[in-house]
């Protein structure tokens, strides 16, 4: 693309380069989050992240797995974007990160650039196109459009992804909040605001749309009857299912499967 500029979509292979000291995350759908040096920064969908490499203390977490995004890696030593004469990118980013060492933006015109740079059938100069965009965009950016982010410790990261795993991983089941806080040691108070901090929801009803969600991928990926699908997920009254699923996709699981299986 350009020399000291490297992009990677979320759902590719894990990336790595020694050869970059800032980097611009966004995300398109879901919720990633960030730890930094004192708190996990939460970027939630259609914003987009700045921060120097030193700020990022480990690697960042996908809320749920089906998160959509772009990240792109920049040497500013190296980068050249054919912007202006005294264009200094390193600058520019600093410019934004000057409060916090790191920068939440949210800007439709932004988010634009990067979904088109998420697209698989653009050509390499489309890609330097909207490249050159995105920094000139960012270059013209007043600070005002600099947001609030919502943040979360790294203990109420932790703890809100180890019940969501186990959550997932036991989907047939269902937990009292009581049962969750007694295996992860913790009060179930603790464990409810932690967990609204981290997913932005309750716990069940965090639980019960990712169950939806994946409910709906088997309505259209397999041929199993609706009801064995429900008990898949722990439903074993059809109508219970129906309900949840309605109040997560508006539509009954069989309209659902019919409307989304077409030209199958």
């Amino acid at each position: 693309m350009f020399s000291g500029v490297f992009l990677k979509k979320w759902d590719t292979e894990k990336f790595f380069t020694d050869c970059y000291d800032y980097e611009i995350s966004f995300c398109k759908t879901g919720q990633k989050i960030y730890p930094m040096q004192k708190e996990c920064v939460k970027l939630s969908s259609q914003q987009m992240l700045i921060h120097p490499r030193f700020m990022q203390t480990s690697q960042p977490c996908c809320m749920t797995g089906r998160e959509e995004g772009i990240s792109l890696f920049l040497n500013t030593v190296s980068a050249e974007i054919p912007l202006t004469d005294n264009f200094n990118i390193s600058e520019m980013l600093g410019k934004f990160c000057n409060q916090k060492g790191y920068a939440v933006i949210m800007s439709e015109q932004i988010s634009d650039v990067l979904t088109a740079l998420m697209q698989l059938n653009i050509s390499e100069q489309i890609r330097r196109i909207k490249v050159v965009e995105l920094f000139l965009l960012l270059y013209q950016l007043p600070c005002s459009q600099i947001i609030i982010p919502q943040i979360c410790t790294c203990s109420e990261l932790k703890l809100s992804l180890d019940i969501f795993t186990f959550a997932m991983a036991h989907m047939q089941e269902h937990f009292t909040i009581e049962e969750l806080a007694l295996k992860e040691k913790v009060s179930p108070t603790w464990l409810k605001k932690s967990f609204r901090n981290v997913y932005g929801q309750s716990l069940y009803a965090c639980i019960r749309a990712e169950k939806m969600h994946r409910a709906a991928y088997q309505l259209i990926a397999s041929k199993q009857r609706i009801i064995d699908i429900a008990e898949n997920f722990g439903y074993e009254n059809n109508s219970k299912f129906s309900s949840a699923f309605r109040d997560v996709f508006g539509v009954t699981p069989s309209t659902y499967r019919k409307e989304n299986r077409k030209g199958r």
